[in-house]
């Protein structure tokens, strides 16, 4: 890491004036300023600024907005970000317009939009780069790269595209300036009042401090500021009086808690405390004395709070801080730094990961050849800012967890560190949380269109994994509040003012009033005829749900399935086979049996045969030989590693049922897809077969007919693909399934002898030659060659049938996936042959029989097959 030369100056007074002032306000070189504490007026200098122009970059669109109703002595401003006016084409034309030596426009506005500019307005990016620029909180763009690639993006563009010079500023610069590329030559200047007193701070590690501080603070009539993005924290203190300040996010999420309304104006008179999220950690005001609590938390990564933002945390304040205190929870068992070489090597891979990149993108042209690959920027530069980050977080963790390095860094800021004691510790009583019905209730009084807009937005942005912000709780609320609002469903909307609510009640209710007054045809469960006359004569007429259309109700009932999955409220088929997972990989009952390797596989398949038939469960023929496989499967793993790690408890199979519902509900943009070998996986394709029924929505399979054997039919100019299997299972007496299975195992086989692999061939129905032939295609061949052959294929055929449909639809595996709604409202008749090739139809909700149209009129490729457009 390289040591920076910095040069010190001090002013009198609150704000920058004099030399310091020359020092913000001199773009004849580059230049960095580190401010010896928040709120010396930095950016308002430059919104003065009378010299010419200037680009402001914010990072935050808070800290645009603090400053866009101020009045300033520069000609001209404009405060641009995304929910603003689109003031760029003014500026574009004062650029033009005005004498060049009469110029002298302020432009504030955020890194995205600069990145916008760069993509959609050349000719404005153009004269833009010719205008010096100054980033604000520089410290939040590297730091902020991981959720906002954007921010990387954009230093890229300052880095090698920016021909006026560029300004950094922050009163937090990152650990030893490692986010300045060293290639660029920049002077350093650190300004610091003269004087400059030192700001005491209180630390701890407990998190009941939180409320002790909290309450006590409150109690001696002192506004209280709370700084988090804990959702529990937001939530609390119900019995004072609150203001929530957040981002979109924690916003909607607070909503049903009554919490989470964004003031233009707060009157801090009637607040006792207030709650800032990470999005007002930086250029947001409080003009008015209070004390600050700043908690960060291990538990989560999303509510840590660095070194670097308790620093502008603190700095809100702009008048007098009576008390501070810092809460920083740490988890037992928690990995951090604990030296600096760790620091040391993580830079070391960020440099080397740097030029591996550097060299990739070398290698491209143009920016289609690295799409997908966000460490390189569309305009083929490195995103540095992206790589930096997991160096940066390793940093932030050795300040925040090794206690002398942690009150080091705070002193290094200015701040008189000291212990928090407590002399007499108070209990504080629990408050119940809002209820099921008051959340409802809550929701309820929010617009329809604020409904509707969050429930859009909340259904897009689902947590899968490791993506995503919200849960389908919160999404299903938001969803049932917009339909009782908008239908004005009085009677149950009553319901929840009774005594006690039960979620699984009030939900069932509102399933038979959507299915009293909405087309249920395409529901995968229908009601009995003596149900749907019961909620027709309960709930028909109550409301009208002709406003909501025939969308919302299908979307509440992917949600609905969402709901009975995560309460285990499931069909007997499905906790059948939960049942099936959970006996049949539970290792503790083959941890005994592991050392008679002789008799084990056959001893553990009776136990577990008798286990279930005291469950009352009785296996099919096909579950015994999954049985079978499994059991050598587990057995192998014991003796290879003595340990098995079982990825199919309950639990497991309930995400995959909610990971497939999700991607349903979002027509497949919510969920991870991957592809492997030409084959397609996503939430969809980690469903069972037994587990599909919980689709809500009538689902169709187009399923390629002897897939493996029809493209072994074209790759040996063969004829009997549709018979192999009929020929199986009449030479060796087995199962259509055990002849499917045995078929495809043969072919992946590359262990397998010719001859053993001609042999069996034969016996498939093909000639003595072209049994030959195969066998030396799949037998004692490289692993996985003939397998990526057959789904080269398999993926082809999968394009050539889309390619003939004019609705949506999803590829899985070997067999193609839609609604039945949207074939029988486009009239299609699905065609069983498409360039050559067999397919057969079903039901993809229980595999039963299609009674829609089919038509056996060969079709090819790239031809739409007639429907109520065309």
């Amino acid at each position: 890491m390289f040591e920076y030369e910095i040069n010190e100056v001090e002013f009198n007074g609150r704000y920058v004036n004099g030399e310091a002032l020359e020092a913000i306000t001199d773009f004849s070189r580059n230049t960095y300023i580190i401010k010896g504490s928040t709120g010396i007026g930095c950016t308002t200098a430059l919104l003065n600024y009378t010299h010419g122009n200037c680009l402001i970059i914010s990072p935050n669109v808070g800290m645009i907005e603090s400053k866009k109703n101020g009045n300033y002595n520069s000609d001209k401003q404009c405060f641009i970000y995304s929910q603003s006016a689109n003031n760029w084409d003014e500026v574009y034309t004062y650029l033009n317009n005005t004498e060049d030596d009469k110029q002298n426009i302020i432009i504030n506005c955020t890194p995205d939009q600069i990145a916008v500019i760069k993509e959609r307005k050349a000719d404005l990016y153009k004269l833009l780069v010719n205008i010096p620029i100054f980033l604000d909180e520089f410290n939040a763009y590297t730091v902020q790269s991981e959720y906002r690639s954007v921010m990387g993006v954009f230093l890229e563009l300052v880095w090698n595209e920016w021909i006026a010079h560029f300004k950094l500023s922050t009163a937090t610069p990152n650990f030893k300036n490692i986010d300045v590329p060293q290639d660029k030559d920049v002077v350093f200047f650190k300004l610091t009042r003269a004087d400059q007193e030192q700001k005491p701070i209180q630390i701890t590690t407990k998190r009941n401090h939180v409320k002790q501080f909290v309450y006590d603070e409150v109690s001696k009539g002192r506004l209280v500021v709370v700084f988090s993005n804990n959702i529990n924290i937001h939530k609390d203190f119900r019995d004072l009086r609150v203001a929530n300040l957040t981002g979109k996010t924690l916003n909607t999420k607070l909503k049903p808690f009554k919490r989470g309304d964004v003031v233009e104006d707060l009157d801090y008179v009637d607040i006792d405390v207030l709650l800032l999220s990470s999005t007002y950690y930086a250029g947001f005001d409080i003009d008015r004395d209070c004390s600050i609590c700043i908690v960060s938390d291990q538990l989560n990564d999303a509510f840590k709070i660095s070194v670097n933002d308790a620093v502008q945390c603190y700095g809100r304040c702009r008048k007098s801080v009576h008390d501070a205190l810092f809460v920083n929870i740490q988890m037992s068992n928690e990995y951090y730094p604990k030296s600096l070489n760790e620091i040391n090597k993580a830079y070391e891979l960020y440099q080397s990961t740097v030029s591996y990149y550097t060299t990739v993108a070398h290698g491209a042209t143009y920016s289609y050849e690295v799409e997908g690959i966000e460490q390189i920027t569309p305009q083929l530069y490195v995103n540095r800012g992206l790589l930096l980050e997991p160096c940066l977080y390793k940093i932030m963790d050795y300040q925040l967890y090794n206690d002398s390095v942690f009150r080091s860094t705070l002193q290094g800021y200015g701040f008189n560190v000291s212990d928090y004691e407590v002399e007499q510790p108070t209990s504080f009583r629990r408050i119940a949380g809002a209820t099921f019905a008051e959340r409802l209730r809550n929701l309820l009084e929010l617009d329809s269109i604020e409904l509707l807009k969050s429930y859009n937005r909340i259904k897009y942005n689902l947590k899968t994994k490791d993506n995503g912000s919200y849960n389908h709780k919160l999404c299903f609320e938001y969803l049932t509040a917009y339909i009782l609002k908008t239908t004005r469903a009085t009677v149950l909307i009553d319901k929840l003012n009774s005594t006690r609510v039960r979620p699984n009640e009030f939900y069932k209710s509102v399933n038979l009033y959507l299915r009293a007054n909405t087309d249920t045809e395409y529901l995968f469960e229908q009601l009995t005829t003596q149900q749907l006359a019961t909620a027709k004569r309960i709930y028909e007429s109550v409301g009208s749900c002709d406003p909501i259309g025939s969308q919302i109700p299908t979307d509440w009932q992917y949600l609905y399935s969402c709901h009975k999955v995560s309460n285990n409220i499931l069909p007997d088929v499905i906790e059948r086979e939960i049942k099936l997972y959970e006996v049949f990989y539970n290792s503790d009952l083959y941890k005994p049996l592991v050392n008679d390797k002789s008799h084990r596989v056959r001893n553990v398949q009776n136990l577990i045969t008798g286990n279930l038939i005291g469950l009352d469960i009785q296996l099919q023929l096909e579950e015994v030989n999954w049985l079978k496989t499994v059991s050598i499967k587990i057995f192998r793993e014991l003796d290879e590693t003595g340990e098995y790690v079982n990825h199919n408890t309950r639990t497991v199979i309930k995400n995959k049922m909610l990971n497939g519902l999700v991607f349903l509900l979002t027509n497949g943009k919510v969920g991870i897809k991957t592809e492997t070998k030409n084959r397609e996986y996503t939430p969809l394709t980690q469903l069972p077969k037994a587990l599909r029924c919980i689709i809500p929505v009538k689902t169709i399979a187009v399923d390629l007919t002897s897939a493996n054997p029809q493209i072994v039919n074209q790759i040996l100019g063969t004829d009997i693909g549709l018979s192999v299997y009929q020929n199986l299972m009449r030479i060796r007496g087995i199962s259509r399934n055990e002849a499917k299975t045995l078929y495809n195992a043969t072919l992946n086989n590359h262990k397998l002898r010719v001859c053993d692999a001609k042999r069996f061939y034969i016996d498939c129905g093909y000639t003595t030659e072209q049994a030959e032939q195969l066998a030396r295609l799949t037998a004692n061949t490289e692993k996985g060659a003939f397998y990526e052959v057959m789904t080269l294929n398999e993926k082809k055929l999968m394009q050539n049938y889309q390619s003939i449909l004019p609705v949506k639809s999803y590829r899985f595996h070997d067999a193609i996936i839609m609604p039945l709604e949207l074939i029988e409202d486009n009239h299609l008749e699905l065609p069983t042959e498409v360039n050559g090739y067999r397919y057969h139809v079903e039901i993809f909700n229980d595999s039963s029989d299609y009674k829609g149209l089919t038509t056996n009129l060969a079709v090819n490729e790239g031809v739409l097959i007639p429907n109520w457009h065309i």
